[in-house]
């Protein structure tokens, strides 16, 4: 098989559901339902972020954080939003690109009973507006590339008190995402039920929609032995991946604000895999990393598959 067809092959199954009478039958069965529900919330990675602590967690460009540092960073997180008034059923909104942060504020704050919002950073300013407020946001995480775009509607979110910035341009009347952690005392008392992710609908029968996923508790009603297996069935018998629970390293290519995206790299931190971060796609890009993170799984919707198989250079990667 060529490299390309090598690549295509390993990706493609990330798009196809296999019907199988016993695993949907096992649908049926109250621990996969509320298994389903926990992998939608995202808050399966709980078990096993303190497991592997020098493990990679996260590689984003030439950063590499361990679970440790990841653990430590999302407590500082946590802490700075509960000493900034945020409490159990707030709602926190991320308008960035693809980055460790960005991961850091969709997983992290469900510890602590919020429930973050993804938004689609390509959406129109009043648009934008809509779904912040919408949703209730009383926080927003943003890449510095959008200041300008929330500055422009900032007088009009109005739930909002305060605005995280990843990068280091962050106005007077915001702050940075890093200055932020260095501020903030690390939150490690026992998680706080009720948190969870809300994304939005495309509104293709008017306005977008918050569909929000189940809160945290579900999932303690499954020992950590279910989890494993269960998780196992699901993402190598729907998915088609050969996950690994330990050595799986995850490629997020596609934007995070979609579900399945920013899902892929919740189940990869569940099994203590490591996730790749592409800020924002590059056929190129995607194949060198493949290639030299030695990439084991992706998500890909496929427009991307596309532009990756219309790539003239594609060959030369060994993938």
């Amino acid at each position: 098989m060529s490299k390309a067809g090598s690549i295509y092959s390993k990706i493609v199954f990330g798009s196809k559901l296999l019907t199988n009478k016993r695993v949907l039958t096992s649908l049926a069965d109250s621990k996969m339902r509320n298994l389903m529900l926990a992998l939608k919330s995202g808050s399966f990675f709980l078990y096993n972020i303190g497991k592997y602590p020098d493990k990679l967690a996260v590689i984003d460009g030439e950063r590499r954080i361990t679970y440790r540092e990841f653990s430590e960073r999302i407590s500082r997180l946590n802490g700075g939003l509960l000493s900034s008034g945020m409490s159990t059923g707030d709602r926190l909104a991320i308008i960035a690109v693809n980055s460790a942060e960005f991961l850091e504020s969709i997983f992290g704050p469900i510890l602590i009973g919020i429930k973050t919002v993804p938004v689609n950073w390509h959406l129109k300013e009043d648009e934008i507006e809509y779904v912040v407020n919408n949703s209730g946001a009383r926080a927003l995480v943003i890449s510095e590339e959008f200041i300008d775009k929330i500055i422009a509607i900032r007088s009009k979110l109005v739930n909002v008190k305060k605005i995280i910035v990843i990068g280091d341009n962050a106005p007077d009347d915001m702050i940075s995402y890093e200055k932020f952690l260095d501020e903030s005392s690390p939150y490690q008392e026992k998680s706080i039920p009720g948190g969870g992710l809300m994304f939005y609908t495309s509104g293709t029968t008017g306005k977008p929609k918050g569909a929000s996923s189940r809160a945290i508790e579900d999932i303690t009603k499954l020992s950590s032995d279910d989890i494993a297996d269960l998780g196992l069935m699901v993402t190598n018998t729907f998915y088609g991946f050969k996950w690994d629970k330990t050595t799986n390293i995850h490629l997020a290519s596609a934007p995070l604000y979609h579900t399945s995206p920013s899902a892929h790299c919740g189940i990869t931190f569940y099994f203590s895999g490591t996730v790749v971060i592409m800020g924002k796609f590059d056929s190129e890009k995607a194949l060198q990393l493949i290639e030299n993170e030695k990439i084991s799984t992706t998500f890909m919707p496929p427009i991307l598959l596309r532009r990756i198989m219309n790539f003239s250079e594609k060959e030369k990667y060994d993938v």
